[in-house]
């Protein structure tokens, strides 16, 4: 069975965050996760951009963005592709 984007995500999370165990939850901060500077979002996002396949706007950067897996999850989604049948 392939992976789900939603497990590509939780896991692309682990990497970037050793703090963060699965399986996540949508309440889940990220700053206890251990995202508490810039250079960690970086990574976050270049994990996150990797395992999904998508490029994410410069505009989507935000602080709010990045408060919890379900804000995180949330604008990740609008930017995913259609799975193909």
């Amino acid at each position: 069975m392939a992976d789900s984007d939603f497990d590509r995500f939780e896991r692309a999370i682990v990497a970037a965050l050793p703090a963060a165990t699965l399986p996540l939850r949508p309440n889940d901060r990220l700053a206890a996760f251990g995202l508490t500077d810039s250079l960690q979002l970086v990574q976050l996002v270049v994990h996150i951009e990797e395992a999904l396949g998508i490029d994410l706007p410069d505009e989507t950067l935000t602080t709010d963005t990045f408060e919890t897996i379900g804000t995180l999850w949330g604008v990740l989604s609008a930017h995913l592709r259609p799975a193909r049948p």
